[in-house]
């Protein structure tokens, strides 16, 4: 999801609309370029700004962030015969490399950033960028759906999934928004 800075309209761009529809894909963090870091199926993978999926190899992890120097970091799965490690992507190659690579610092919210819907029981802030956007997620009041929701420098939170780009798509809900840069685009 990404708001075109300075006005208020919004462009949805689906991520992984190159693969199969049956495959799950999702993103953690994005870079000021666009670039989503997350994963297609149980793969770590690279999202292009136009949503095009790059698979990080074939073992079975997460695409978690961007370390200082812009590199794709992230973690590997265990399974009963390979123990769980982090990466660091170096060129197409994916490195194993201490545990604090792959949760590099994150533009964190603010922790008194309110981000809960009018009447939210609960409501979590995920990111924040320089500007003062501020993503996570929030219940409706009922206390029992989940949205994904931004929280503007001016103070309104609203919520994502009733962007009418995104109805427009045939999305139904988006449940949780966990990065979003200084141009305004959200995972």
């Amino acid at each position: 999801l990404a708001r075109a800075a300075p006005s208020a309209s919004w462009t949805v761009v689906e991520l992984g609309a190159d693969i199969d529809a049956a495959v799950t894909t999702g993103a953690l963090a994005v870079d000021d370029a666009g670039m989503a870091a997350g994963w297609v199926g149980e793969v770590p993978a690279l999202f292009t700004p136009d949503g095009r999926a790059q698979r990080l190899g074939h073992r079975a992890g997460r695409a978690t962030g961007f370390d200082r120097d812009g590199r794709v970091v992230g973690r590997f799965l265990g399974s009963d015969d390979v123990a769980p490690a982090t990466f660091v992507r170096h060129g197409a190659a994916l490195v194993e490399s201490p545990a604090s690579a792959a949760f590099p610092p994150r533009r964190a919210a603010r922790a008194d950033a309110n981000v809960a819907l009018p009447g939210a029981f609960f409501a979590q802030a995920y990111g924040g960028n320089r500007l003062g956007d501020v993503v996570g997620t929030s219940d409706t009041g009922a206390g029992t759906a989940q949205r994904a929701v931004m929280r503007l420098p001016r103070g309104n939170v609203i919520d994502l999934g009733a962007l009418v780009p995104v109805r427009a798509a045939g999305w139904r809900q988006l449940l949780v928004a966990y990065a979003v840069n200084d141009r305004g685009t959200v995972v």
